[in-house]
């Protein structure tokens, strides 16, 4: 039922990549439908030059509150740098009557309570209460709180993170209000010695020392201790000495520790895997545990680094029962597919191969070229090269796009992509194409089921496209930053080919 081996049509993939040079402009246009009474896209809010959509928007009380920001050029890779001087709007459905909301530069809703629409403002460190019609809101229910990095909402509370000195920091947690719209909520010391770290501004929680589940804090100390804060009641517990590294199952059964050597340098070592449940343990030999041991856990995976460098082989256990799967030489595993298989790969190279753990056989999905969609039954690949290690490559490198399907066979679905944009849920996809150091170019719509191509918008930020309801259904929401045409638009995209 599988082929042994797929054919691939990237060995012209240097003859694709000077399709770089062709002019965005000879596409037809979109077919757009009506949107708010009008043809083609509509602006729901205007804005100065240099300012970006930088967020989803966020639909509340028959209102849509967006936020924009200034950014600067492209990073070396193609990315975008972080935004500034965020400001958040709130319009009708139709750019009806905008309101800025002061100092608000994140929203969000809380599952505890839907009613409410929250903001936090980043120079007062408070979450806040918000009235998209900008008339009343502005309660502090959460005070003292860091960016959204440092902020953990969980059924006890709001775990945040404060610095209290260089490289280290504080671990709180901030009690539901019973009315968050008239009282502000405590904050209970968790850890009062959690490792922190400043980066170009901004307080970073360091992710290998300190993990987070729905009911309790796990933090590793510098001299190895390994301690259990529950959130429910704040009781701390010694769950292991002599750490190097660990992590912990998302359902706190599985707890996989490294033993710490004589050198704290040496990042090889004696690794444990124990079940919580019942205490046993069982050594794995020597290998390196990081904190993503668990990112395949809701597909009964776990995964072990073989060495101590980043692009090290992987090790794959299932968990029940517990047995080790061993993988071509260096490879690590890139997706688990809905048929069984798993997707493989070196770190830093694009070649893809599928990997079946039943009988270890292997079909090469693609040797050149970058997967950037996956589907139930096949893959979406742009013809361009690995990002952004080789020298010279970038987000915004151009190529064709295949769909390649994983039981062999391969379609051009797309002439011209790039990593930038977003797949919708009819499985057309938008793209940004002549994207630029100013990080603009244009917004390109690619129907796979024609392998055609039309220009949506120009003078786009492709960055922070996206699909959104929040402006009424099959509604895409952009930004255009073209002088008196710059602002926030929506545009309904014509019936897929």
């Amino acid at each position: 039922m599988r082929a042994s081996s797929l054919s691939t049509v990237f060995v012209l993939f240097g003859l694709l990549v000077s399709m770089i040079g062709c002019g965005v402009e000879e596409l037809p246009a979109a077919e757009l439908a009506a949107v708010c009474g009008q043809d083609g896209a509509f602006r729901v809010l205007e804005l100065d030059p240099g300012v970006r959509l930088t967020a989803p928007p966020v639909a509340h009380d028959g209102r849509v509150v967006v936020l924009a920001g200034e950014y600067g050029p492209a990073l070396a890779s193609g990315g975008a740098p972080w935004p500034t001087n965020i400001a958040a709007w709130s319009v009708g459905p139709c750019g009806e009557a905008p309101v800025r909301l002061d100092e608000v530069v994140e929203v969000r809703t809380a599952a505890r309570w839907p009613e409410l629409l929250l903001g936090h403002r980043r120079a007062a460190g408070e979450i806040v209460t918000i009235d998209p019609a900008g008339t009343n809101g502005g309660h502090v229910v959460f005070a003292g709180v860091g960016p959204s990095s440092l902020q953990h909402w969980t059924e006890h509370g709001l775990v945040t993170f404060a610095m209290r000195g260089e490289d280290i920091g504080v671990a709180l947690l901030n009690r539901y209000p019973e009315d968050p719209a008239s009282e502000t909520s405590t904050s209970s010391v968790l850890l009062a010695d959690v490792s922190l770290f400043e980066s170009e501004g901004i307080v970073l929680l360091d992710g290998g020392a300190t993990v987070l589940t729905s009911d309790a804090l796990y933090n590793l100390a510098p001299e190895g201790e390994l301690r259990r804060v529950a959130l429910v009641d704040g009781a701390v517990t010694v769950e292991q000495t002599d750490v190097q590294s660990f992590a912990v199952s998302p359902d706190e059964r599985w707890l996989v520790w490294q033993r710490l050597g004589e050198d704290p340098n040496d990042y090889q070592g004696p690794v444990y895997l124990r079940d919580r449940t019942n205490g046993s343990e069982r050594s794995l030999g020597d290998m390196r545990a990081t904190s993503q041991a668990f990112r395949w856990f809701a597909d009964g995976l776990m995964v072990i680094d073989s060495a101590p460098y980043i692009n090290s082989p992987e090790v794959v256990y299932t968990l029940e029962p517990l047995d080790a799967v061993g993988l071509p030489t260096d490879r690590r595993l890139k997706r688990v597919l809905a048929d069984g298989r798993w997707a493989i790969g070196p770190l830093f190279k694009g070649n893809v191969e599928l990997f079946d753990p039943e009988d270890g056989s292997v079909t090469p999905l693609t040797s050149h070229g970058t997967v950037i969609g996956w589907g139930d039954d096949a893959a979406e690949v742009l013809a361009v090269q690995t990002c952004c290690i080789e020298k010279g490559t970038s987000l915004h490198d151009e190529g064709r796009l295949f769909r390649v399907a994983y039981d062999g066979g391969e379609e051009l679905i797309g002439e011209r992509a790039t990593r930038v944009g977003v797949r919708l849920a009819d499985g057309r996809r938008v793209t940004g194409l002549g994207i630029g150091d100013d990080l603009l170019g244009s917004l390109v719509l690619i129907d796979p089921a024609t392998a055609s191509s039309s220009t949506v918008d120009t003078r786009v930020f492709p960055t922070t496209v996206t699909e959104s309801a929040a402006f009424g259904e099959d509604t895409i929401v952009y930004s255009v930053d073209d002088g008196a045409r710059s602002g926030v638009y929506i545009a309904r995209l014509g019936q897929e080919g």
